[in-house]
């Protein structure tokens, strides 16, 4: 049985946890997120010493609050931060996370392009977790690679990242948490760097809304504070992949299971997603309603909650075209007219990482961005 009070789909969540906390346990409300910043400085200047700091900046809010702590404690000369361009980000991201940087007044940052070693250690990996352990490895590679151009002494620099909490949660560090996704910042070449006491994250206690606020009081840029969530791994992880000699070529089976729709059909990729607490590796189901959102996002939790080998549900919202092309499998059910485009066989080849797959998901993901932008 499990029950999650903090989540909004609960009610009176919010409720249950403010009676338990400061009702059952009778703690005191004296947590201010304005004293969090002095706090965390003299944690930072306790753990680093006399060293210096070492760290991989993304582009996103968690690295770049730490980046700024790091260098509001111990002052630019210390703190070294490297950005690593691995080939995977968004259209133009590069060019724009070197703007942001310079507006908020880092001079202690340097860039570098690791995009063909990136794709090279990729190429014809499908699974992703596996791809996840590739770049997080790739990422300690590359940044050994620059220290050793800069003659660093690696016994006086410690290795800083923006870890915040759900990272630690996802990747199943904690006692009760089961690993949904491997983050590239808990890699085995890092958890053995955190045994050995040269890792430093200022904000790992840290949720994202908190490491927002924190990246407003020092006074980051709104844009650079509010921008929309990237993974490290970039587009490497949203391209979805396909070996054809290793996976399964036979869809589940759910015809068994009471679901609450029967306009539907299962698409033969995979995708990791979370059900409960766990990570899973499964198929989303395509379906076609004139429903409300409302009413669609019950549906879509009915129906994850009665099979666990449907992780995500899909509305099909053009029902005649679908120029993105064919997206699903076949399979011994009648398919819904409106779902007939979406049907074909496991492809004999191999559907991995390629130039012309990365580019096209840029375009994508660069009009998706607009269209969120321009919605506000």
């Amino acid at each position: 049985l499990q029950f999650h009070p903090e989540v909004h789909h609960t009610d009176q969540g919010l409720k249950i946890l403010n009676n338990f906390v400061f009702a059952i346990c009778q703690a005191k409300k004296n947590w201010q997120i304005n004293n969090i910043i002095d706090e965390q400085i003299k944690k930072i200047k306790k753990q680093v010493k006399n060293k210096k700091v070492f760290l991989l900046v993304s582009g996103g809010v968690d690295s770049s609050v730490a980046f700024s702590l790091l260098t509001k404690a111990l002052g630019s000369k210390r703190v070294y931060g490297l950005y690593i361009d691995t080939g995977f980000m968004r259209l133009r991201e590069s060019s724009e996370i070197r703007k942001f940087m310079k507006q908020a007044g880092f001079t202690n940052l340097r860039a570098h392009d690791a995009s063909k070693i990136f794709y090279e250690r990729l190429k014809g990996v499908a699974d992703p977790e596996q791809k996840r352990k590739i770049i997080g490895q790739t990422f300690i590679d590359v940044k050994d690679v620059v220290a050793k151009k800069l003659n660093l002494d690696s016994l006086q620099w410690l290795l800083a990242q923006g870890t915040i909490y759900p990272d630690t949660i996802e990747t199943g560090a904690t006692k009760h948490a089961d690993t949904i996704k491997t983050h590239h910042n808990r890699v085995d070449a890092i958890q053995k760097l955190i045994k050995q006491g040269k890792v430093i994250e200022p904000i790992a206690d840290f949720y994202k809304d908190e490491v927002r606020k924190l990246g407003t009081l020092l006074g980051l840029p709104s844009k650079m504070v509010n921008r929309h969530p990237f993974p490290g791994p970039g587009l490497a992880i949203r391209i979805l992949c396909h070996n054809a000699t290793d996976e399964k070529q036979v869809l589940p089976d759910i015809s068994k299971v009471r679901l609450p729709i029967t306009n539907y059909h299962i698409l033969s990729i995979k995708s990791v997603g979370v059900q409960g607490d766990n990570r899973t590796y499964a198929h989303p189901l395509a379906i076609t309603s004139n429903k409300t959102w409302d009413a669609l996002d019950k549906i879509s939790s009915n129906i994850t909650n009665a099979t666990k080998e449907i992780n995500r549900v899909l509305v099909l919202l053009n029902r005649t075209r679908h120029p993105l092309g064919i997206l699903g499998a076949g399979s011994e059910r009648s398919v819904p007219a409106e779902l007939k485009d979406l049907v074909f066989n496991f492809p004999n080849e191999d559907r991995t990482l390629t130039l012309d797959r990365i580019k096209l998901l840029q375009k994508i993901d660069n009009i998706v961005m607009q269209e969120i932008q321009n919605a506000g």
